[in-house]
Formats: C-alpha cells, structure tokens, sequence
C-alpha cells in the first residue's frame, strides 16, 4: 500500500490551520485505520470474516464523512489499498433427481433419435439440484446448483455444465459461484473450471473435482461429491 502526501502537506501532521485542521482529523483517524488494517503488520486478521467486516465499516465512516463535510475525505491523504485475497476449499453433495416426483431436473430439448448413447448429443436439462452437507437424503442442505446442463459430445457422454452454485448456510449464505466447463461423466474424477462468484465470493476463480459417490439409473437418482477451490477478494 502506497501512502501519498497532498500537495499542502510536509508531513502527517501539517493538515492547514483552525477550523480546517479540525475538520481533517475524522479523515486522518479512518486512513490511519484503513492504513493499518491493509498493512502488512495486521496481515494474520485476513484470515478471518470479521476482518472484512472492519474494512467496510471503515469503508463506511470515510463515505459518511464526505457525505457530511461535503470535501474529499481522499484528500490531502491518497491512499492506493492493497486487495486481500483469500483462499478457501468447499465440500459437498450434489443431489440430482432427473425423474419421479421430486424432480431436480427436467429436460428441456432432446435429439428425435435417443436409441443409441451417441444420440444423446444435444439432449439439454435445465436444473435446481439439492446441495447437501453430506450424501444422505436427509444432511444439512447448504445449497442449490441451478443451471444447464447439455450432451455436448457426439462420441462420449460428456456435458457441458452452466451452473451456479447458490449457498444458504453459514458465511457463504446468498452468496454463489459459477461453474461452466466439460464434465466427463463416467470418468472416475472430473475437473471444471470455477469463472466466477457473487457475495462474499466475488471475483472468485478457481476449480471443482466432481466424483461419483452413487448412481441409480432405474430411481434416476445421482449423488455426486463435489471439492471445491476457489480465491477470491
């Protein structure tokens, strides 16, 4: 982080005279603050949830203040902050229903021919599969995986995945993150690409290691094991 005298400043403590002087000291005690939070003394709080939370209480107060005084809170302080990323691994259970009552998928375009596996091939599902804590049907649902999914190989049953991965549970509940990759469904381990997230994952970017923990194909019932890595600000 890059701290930048004004141009009518010599030093920190040179914020003009009188009334002027007093208006600045809101201004330099949230920078001093933010300084702090962002710098690389305090590096072990980015570790934690409520850090952030600091942040953009801070992030707050300083708006605030401008929104008051009507000046800069900026000036005479330019501060260039430093982004935190974070790093952080999820685990859980895809639940996909495609048939029965409670259905967690539905087709939505099938090829005229589906006599042969090869002709699959263009056959697309629309989804709002259960995200559960463990793969029993009764775990902790910490979310929802809605999306598309389609037979995108004339040769292999292989899908192309558009999926959003909606959390509600714990710190990660309202937030989501986006899935979009080729997903080789009878190999052992797949990987796809995470390209993105929203909420607390914003600008997320990683990657999830699908593996098949169960399949029925007569109850049209899938329980796959997702991991999870993704980084993000």
């Amino acid at each position: 982080m890059h701290v930048h005298l004004g141009p009518h400043q010599t030093d920190l403590g040179q914020f003009g005279s009188g009334s002027e002087q007093v208006q600045d000291w809101d201004c330099f005690l949230f920078q001093a603050l933010l300084y702090g939070i962002n710098g690389g003394r305090w590096e072990v709080w980015q570790e934690y949830d409520w850090y952030l939370e600091i942040q953009k209480a801070l992030y707050y107060m300083v708006e605030l203040s401008d929104a008051v005084t009507g000046r800069r809170c900026m000036s005479p302080l330019t501060i260039t902050m430093k982004a935190v990323e974070k790093k952080t691994s999820l685990h859980f259970y895809f639940h996909d229903i495609s048939s029965g009552k409670n259905q967690t998928s539905t087709a939505i375009a099938r090829p005229l021919n589906m006599t042969a596996a090869a002709n699959f091939f263009g056959s697309t599902s629309r989804a709002d599969v259960l995200l559960r804590e463990g793969p029993e049907p009764t775990s902790k649902l910490v979310g929802r995986e809605q999306g598309i999914y389609a037979f995108a190989s004339q040769h292999n049953a292989v899908l192309l995945m558009v999926m959003n991965s909606a959390f509600v549970d714990g710190i990660y509940n309202g937030s989501s993150l986006s899935t979009l990759g080729r997903n080789a469904i009878f190999d052992s381990v797949r990987e796809m690409p995470v390209v993105g997230g929203s909420g607390v994952s914003r600008l997320a970017r990683g990657y999830a290691l699908a593996k098949t923990f169960s399949f029925n194909l007569k109850a049209g019932v899938a329980v796959i094991e997702y991991n999870v890595s993704v980084v993000y600000f």
